[in-house]
């Protein structure tokens, strides 16, 4: 995006008329410098550091601040911190890391990795932080963010965001109406988190009477291979695979792959020639698992069905798993339906932060319980009759903590137009 666009896009989030009294600014204009501090001149000195992995992102806290001594403070930490500090993480600016600065944090240290963003005096800490809670806030800066391996933005474009300035007591007033309403919220959907962890509770204690863990004895007529001893991990794409390259085949990007319970939402048509070289392949029947984080832990894999000729293309990110004629499709894919196998995957993610992966070594290695093609049949059609209640129920549990969210957004919206009664 060029700096006229940024400006552009940046006005027309707050094109709307400001009533009487308020005025807009940069967020720059209303926030004092920040003092560059360097704990490693006091080497025995211990201090609180907050990093990007100290933010719990749905609370919008500090929760994990790290106690360190300054002989072994790490090169980002370089940033004094006070009370009423607004922290934005500028890295991944989607995932909205941000948190106010608690009373016993004054004096500390965080990341280089925020933004730390200090009101003046004619604004309140909380009406700053409720700002970049905002889906308008988080919005502008992504569109803003750089990089594939981490999307980030300078603190001077998070500065240069617009800002609307009220008069203190108006700040006070929408600040305490606009709380009132978010603690409702939060309550909301904390019952609503909690609904979703008890049905995702129930699902895997469905799964774990289904398969032993490995090295527990199993039933008769059952035995323990390795998952790549009866499937084939990420095959080749067949040389005589061939298409007219303005046939239409299925594509299936990774955003199409709805969260937890493999079901692919939107598939894509798309000719043949521009995926047909640079694209996982994958056929009908083959079980696909999303290998990069946080893809793979939030459950993104399916079984390729319906299918334009049987065949289909899809991101790179995903492992192709085919399984033999030893074992099920749908017994495969709700063996790693497991919230212990996606932990174990997570374990063993390889490459660097933001890009890691699980590798297909770990997919093939997989200790796999089977057992004979009539009982895995008798099994999964059991089994699939009581994940279908459960994923039903999630589905529902997800809907509504989006709805949820979309009220608190819908809040923020109005307190920053000046709407809230």
């Amino acid at each position: 995006m060029t700096r006229q666009s940024d400006r552009t896009a940046n006005a027309e989030a707050h094109s709307h008329r400001l009533p009487d009294g308020w005025r807009l600014a940069t967020l720059g204009d209303v926030c004092e410098p920040i003092e560059s501090v360097n704990p490693r001149h006091s080497p025995a000195t211990s201090f609180k550091y907050v990093d990007i992995s100290s933010i719990d992102r749905d609370s919008k806290e500090v929760v994990q601040p790290k106690q360190i001594l300054g002989g072994e403070a790490p090169s980002r930490a370089r940033q004094g911190i006070k009370q009423g500090d607004v922290l934005v993480s500028t890295t991944r600016p989607n995932l909205n890391a941000v948190a106010l600065v608690p009373d016993e944090l004054n004096g500390e240290v965080c990341s280089t990795g925020f933004c730390v963003l200090r009101p003046i005096r004619q604004v309140l800490s909380d009406w700053m932080f409720q700002f970049v809670r905002s889906r308008a806030f988080v919005d502008d800066l992504s569109e803003l963010a750089t990089g594939s391996s981490y999307p980030a933005v300078t603190d001077k474009q998070v500065k240069a965001r617009k800002f609307p300035v009220p008069p203190l007591p108006e700040q006070t007033r929408i600040v305490r109406a606009l709380q009132d309403r978010m603690d409702a919220i939060d309550s909301a959907k904390r019952a609503a988190e909690a609904q979703l962890d008890a049905a995702n509770a129930m699902s895997a204690a469905y799964l774990r009477q289904v398969f032993p863990a490995e090295g527990e004895e199993l039933p008769e007529g059952w035995e323990w291979v390795r998952l790549g001893d009866v499937c084939e991990v990420n095959p080749r794409k067949p040389s005589t695979l061939s298409r007219d390259d303005d046939a239409l085949t299925t594509f299936i990007p990774m955003s199409a792959i709805k969260v937890d319970g493999g079901l692919v939402i939107q598939p894509e048509k798309r000719e043949f020639g521009d995926v047909s070289k640079g694209y996982s392949y994958f056929e009908e029947g083959d079980v696909l698992f999303a290998k990069i984080t946080p893809c793979m832990q939030n459950g993104k894999h399916f079984i390729a069905k319906d299918l334009i000729d049987g065949i289909g293309f899809g991101t790179t990110e995903l492992h192709v798993i085919r399984p033999s004629d030893l074992v099920m499709a749908d017994w495969v894919h709700s063996f790693l339906r497991q919230p212990s196998v996606l932990r174990w995957a997570a374990a063993n993610f390889r490459g660097s932060a933001g890009q890691q992966r699980v590798p297909a070594e770990f997919i093939s290695s997989l200790p796999l319980p089977i057992c004979p093609l009539p009982e895995q049949e008798r099994i999964v059609r059991a089994l699939q009759k009581q994940l279908e209640s459960i994923d039903s129920a999630k589905r529902a549990d997800v809907a509504q903590i989006k709805s949820i969210d979309a009220m608190s957004n819908a809040y923020l919206r109005a307190a920053f137009e000046g709407n809230l009664a």
